[in-house]
């Protein structure tokens, strides 16, 4: 089932397109943060540029240089190697004078800020990520892309998860895994392999939604997501507010959601539920 979830996914405008190729020239990510730095503590708060390594590379780096186990270094979210990104990092030094980071500085990796802060820093602490990329050899008239992008500054687009997500052989792994046919994995990489697991599920229903056009409908069961956050609650057709919580979605206070399953996680209900077992 996991490995077959590969495909096309459908598309909004079908006039339009171009190339995006994953590089430092044509795709930039900086990491957003709720909070600064406090200032004091027993961390430092690195502030980093990196591009052809990835986070889990310059981790490595970090603990090495420091003398502390990659276990202690603290970051918010994976970014990709093929990218200019910026992003958090936070290495213990308790005690102790801390080394001079200028040292690990070259064509990949830059430091932009370092302050002190008083606790490591904990993957999901990151508010969101901005991207800016660059698309090449472009198909469509100027008036096919002014009135796709009005499209989607109205509307929004299906959040889908890209190809990065899913790697080279991912999925195929995954379904090794949940099969028991696979070979043993370190923690990290079973954690990389369930990740693409879950995304292909989301995608799926995500896919059928967009086919069906649903995508921006509040379905009866539905898991609604508040904007700017990870809080969601069920929206049944029995609650007298129903007609306010169209209202908020289509005012983008409220956001469908689909499927990422794991421990502790609630799923929808009624036709919301119908949809995503239909698509699974």
């Amino acid at each position: 089932m996991i490995s077959g979830l590969e495909r096309q996914y459908p598309r909004l405008d079908e006039d339009i397109g171009g190339v995006l190729r994953r590089g430092p020239d044509t795709f930039f990510v900086q990491e957003l943060l709720p909070f600064q730095p406090s200032g004091v503590g027993e961390h430092v708060f690195l502030h980093i540029e990196k591009c052809g390594l990835n986070t889990e590379e310059v981790a490595r780096r970090l603990a090495r240089h420091a003398g502390v186990h990659v276990r202690d270094i603290g970051y918010a979210g994976l970014k990709d190697r093929h990218a200019r990104t910026r992003q958090f990092f936070t290495v213990p030094v308790p005690g102790r004078a801390e080394p001079d980071w200028t040292v690990l500085e070259n064509e990949h990796l830059k430091i932009l800020e370092r302050h002190r802060h008083d606790r490591k820093l904990r993957r999901g602490a990151h508010l969101g990520n901005r991207f800016r990329l660059s698309l090449r050899v472009l198909r469509g008239s100027r008036r096919d892309w002014d009135v796709a992008l009005h499209r989607l500054e109205r509307l929004g687009f299906p959040n889908y998860f890209g190809g990065q997500r899913f790697g080279h052989d991912n999925l195929a792994a995954a379904a090794r895994l949940l099969a028991g046919t696979g070979q043993r994995l370190q923690r990290g990489q079973r954690g990389l392999l369930w990740s693409a697991a879950r995304s292909a599920l989301f995608n799926a229903v995500l896919t059928e939604r967009v086919r069906t056009g649903s995508w921006q409908t509040l379905l009866p069961g539905e898991r609604v997501q508040l904007e700017g956050s990870h809080s969601h609650f069920l929206a049944r057709r029995s609650d007298a507010d129903w007609s306010a919580l169209e209202a908020r979605l289509h005012a983008w206070d409220l956001h469908p959601s689909g499927p990422l399953p794991g421990s502790g996680t609630d799923g929808p209900e009624d036709e919301a539920a119908q949809v995503e077992q239909a698509a699974l």
